[in-house]
């Protein structure tokens, strides 16, 4: 489900998201600490789409561990309920 809202997010993304949306801007400004979300700005076509994205990636990281840890531990639960 994580994943599937992302994809959307990427394919639906607008090129100038950041100077529509002010709030997304001072969203992504806060996570500039990560090297990665302006690694690709000379690179790329829309680097404004490109910035949100990989902020977006990096915050919805934790709900994605989470999700893997809750599927494996129920994968575990029912093949060794012994564990």
């Amino acid at each position: 489900m994580i994943l599937l809202f992302e994809l959307c997010v990427a394919i639906t993304i607008s090129p100038t998201v950041l100077t529509d949306h002010p709030l997304a801007n001072s969203f992504v400004e806060f996570m500039g600490f990560i090297p990665s979300v302006h690694a690709f700005d000379s690179l790329a076509i829309n680097p404004e789409s490109i910035r949100f994205y990989m902020t977006l990636s990096f915050f919805m990281l934790i709900p994605k561990a989470m999700a893997v840890y809750i599927f494996f531990k129920k994968i575990l639960i029912q093949k060794c309920p012994n564990l």
